[in-house]
């Protein structure tokens, strides 16, 4: 998930999102960052889902920047904001 350790998935989560990741709720699927995160993705309600995404698409694109790395996603930021509004419930 991103350049995160577990260590800074755990500060992220709690710092940004005020979210215990490694709560034992979060391991259905796996101990994993991306397993834990898609658990929690799908236990939460929309609000928490479509504010934890956009905190993590800020920290993607503050660090793709601060690299000066081009976008390697075609049509990266269309398709995030897509999910959104379909999360939101937008056409």
């Amino acid at each position: 998930m991103l350049d995160f350790s577990d260590r800074t998935t755990d500060n992220f989560f709690l710092e940004e999102l005020n979210v215990d990741i490694r709560d034992p709720a979060y391991l259905d699927n796996g101990t994993s960052r991306a397993k834990r995160l898609r658990c929690f993705l799908n236990k939460v309600d929309p609000f928490t889902a479509v504010n934890t995404l956009t905190a993590l698409w800020k920290y993607r694109e503050a660090v793709r920047q601060s690299l000066g790395r081009d976008e390697w996603v075609t049509n990266a930021e269309g398709q995030f904001l897509s999910l959104i509004n379909r999360l939101e419930g937008k056409p």
